[in-house]
């Protein structure tokens, strides 16, 4: 028999909730069986009234190793409520599941975005930073352009300036060369069998006496040594004879002992550059004859004074 206090707090425990029990079975008697049996087989099955009794449902046992379960109404009912239960619960599982994915999507979707938002703003920088560093190493490459031609150009001038400065020293050599073994040369021209002390400058040999002659007597040793007293023709041989002067003043070639007032050489030419003092030649004293003093200037003088002499002579000139 059912027992209905026991079913509703089964299923109160299991859902929560209760429904009513169906209907108990009606009971029957003990002497079923035995008014079945007191029955022919002619009876009237129709007529018999059958007595029913309520009847406590007997515990079905099962017959060992059958295999078969036997389901009650109450575990039927169980099971059905469970089944219920059970949907229920997934059901609210499923929603939980669905609300906290959703929650979850929404965080994520929120933290992409603002990922999104840092990565736009790196990405932004980051191309600001290119550019800057583009532009600092363009500059930096034009720069470097503009040193190395500055440098090529450089280094150019330098090579065509130590090129121009060797060209020079090679050329200053050459003439040392070249003036040495005219010196030699001429050393060897200017050399007399005399005891006269001679030296050369740009192709002529020059004597500076030791005494100091008259004009006339000093005209006459130099042409005893096949030489005549010093002409002069430019500034750098004035100074190399001025260089040389062993007294105040010495002769010179130069007179006018002729003509008053028009002096020439003792070859006979006109001098085209003279270095006379201020105030001179002024004839004072009847001074026909010019001699070169250390300080560089030239003055008539009378012809018989001594003073030193030099002479002059070429150098292809025979001995």
């Amino acid at each position: 028999m059912y027992d209905d206090t026991e079913a509703s707090s089964k299923g109160e425990d299991l859902c929560g909730t209760s429904r009513p029990l169906p209907p108990k079975p009606t009971e029957k008697t003990e002497n079923v069986e035995d008014e079945y049996e007191n029955y022919s087989e002619d009876s009237d099955y129709d007529k018999i009234e059958l007595p029913y009794e309520r009847e406590e449902p007997k515990e079905v046992l099962e017959p060992p190793n059958s295999g078969r379960k036997f389901v009650t109404a109450e575990s039927t009912f169980i099971a059905a409520h469970w089944k219920i239960c059970r949907k229920k619960t997934h059901t609210l599982a499923l929603l939980v599941l669905v609300a906290v994915y959703l929650l979850i999507g929404i965080i994520l979707l929120s933290q992409n975005a603002a990922m999104s938002s840092e990565l736009r703003k790196l990405n932004f920088s980051f191309i600001q930073e290119s550019c800057k560093n583009s532009t600092v190493s363009l500059i930096i490459k034009e720069l470097r352009s503009a040193f190395l031609t500055k440098f090529k150009t450089l280094q150019k001038h330098i090579d065509e300036k130590n090129e121009a400065s060797d060209r020079k020293v090679e050329e200053k050599i050459s003439q040392l060369e070249l003036k040495f073994h005219l010196q030699q040369n001429v050393r060897n021209a200017c050399w007399r069998p005399d005891s006269l002390s001679w030296q050369e400058f740009h192709g002529s040999c020059y004597y500076f006496s030791e005494t100091a002659e008259k004009w006339t007597d000093a005209k006459k040793l130099c042409a005893l040594s096949n030489s005549h007293l010093i002409i002069i023709n430019s500034r750098k041989e004035q100074d190399f004879v001025i260089g040389n002067i062993k007294s105040v003043s010495m002769w010179l070639g130069l007179n006018d002992v002729h003509t008053e007032g028009t002096w020439h050489w003792i070859d006979g030419s006109i001098p085209t550059q003279t270095y006379w003092r201020v105030g001179e030649p002024n004839n004072d004293g009847d001074e026909d004859c010019a001699a070169l003093y250390n300080n560089g200037k030239w003055n008539d003088i009378s012809c018989d004074v001594q003073v030193h002499y030099g002479c002059e002579r070429e150098v292809c000139v025979n001995n």
